[in-house]
């Protein structure tokens, strides 16, 4: 446990009193679909114990789809260095791949990015920017926008959420931050080029 508490200190809002936002051990389960694919989404952080952490998203066709495509994995590697969230490695089912030299101070690839932003929402910050390193190598800088309280009807639930976007003017998600689940996300859909190509709300948590 000792260890793991830089990372939760990175996912605390200044409350006065500290509160985990970030438990050992966890996970979320999303059904939604990417283009016309349906697919049920596990998003997991584990911290591993010679020492990092690994947070993992995989995807898996479902109904009609699962009869003609199979599942993938992407998955970040983490430490704690220097008092922030570090990238070792990052694969997003091509093969790990180093970080690549020369990254602008604070990068994360562009799966690990999410915790610093759920942890910023969580401070209350209304906007930020985020250096994000990509699986093909590009170097963006994504922004974070949030907006107004919604309620959000989901499988799991309906959940008082605060909305955000994140990302680029040609590529970002639009999501549903909870703060009744920790601020993790409950709904997540993603835009390119003014068009939606993917959508997940969530199914199942184990908190």
């Amino acid at each position: 446990m000792p260890k793991l508490m830089p990372l939760l200190c990175l996912l605390l809002p200044i409350l006065g009193s500290a509160a985990d936002l970030m438990p050992l051990d966890h996970g979320l389960r999303y059904v939604g679909h990417e283009g016309l694919k349906p697919v049920k989404v596990e998003i997991t952080l584990r911290e591993r114990m010679e020492g990092g952490y690994d947070y993992v998203q995989w995807v898996m066709p479902r109904g009609w789809a699962s009869w003609f495509g199979r599942s993938t994995r992407t998955h970040s590697s983490l430490a704690w260095q220097d008092e922030s969230l570090q990238p070792m490695a990052f694969d997003a089912g091509r093969g790990s791949q180093a970080p690549p030299a020369g990254l602008a101070e604070g990068s994360l690839d562009e799966l690990a990015v999410r915790l610093r932003v759920r942890a910023d929402i969580a401070r209350g910050k209304r906007q930020a920017d985020y250096p994000v390193w990509r699986a093909d190598g590009r170097e963006e800088t994504w922004t974070l926008t949030v907006k107004d309280t919604e309620t959000v009807q989901t499988p799991d639930g309906s959940y008082t959420c605060l909305r955000f976007r994140l990302g680029t003017d040609e590529e970002w998600l639009e999501g549903w931050s909870a703060p009744l689940l920790v601020f993790h996300f409950v709904k997540l859909e993603h835009w390119r080029d003014g068009r939606m190509v993917g959508s997940l709300s969530l199914d199942e948590k184990q908190l």
